[in-house]
């Protein structure tokens, strides 16, 4: 939600709020970090693809937004 790019729903709006995206993706990052070597082999491919995708995702924001 905080990449703008699905609805909130409870609102039923879309919001974008990058810093707030960035920090949720660093949060997944570090619960990775953190449970390395814990996870069963598809929750760690899981996990890696989320976080992936996630970085696609704000990236392609990024690259969306008028230079500062």
């Amino acid at each position: 939600m905080s990449l703008g790019i699905i609805e909130n729903p409870l609102t039923n709006t879309k919001a974008m709020n990058l810093p707030n995206a960035k920090m949720l993706i660093e949060d997944l990052e570090m619960i990775r970090d953190k449970t390395r070597g814990n996870l069963e082999e598809d929750e760690d491919e899981h996990l890696a693809k989320l976080i992936s995708d996630l970085q696609s995702a704000y990236r392609q924001v990024l690259q969306k937004q008028p230079a500062e």
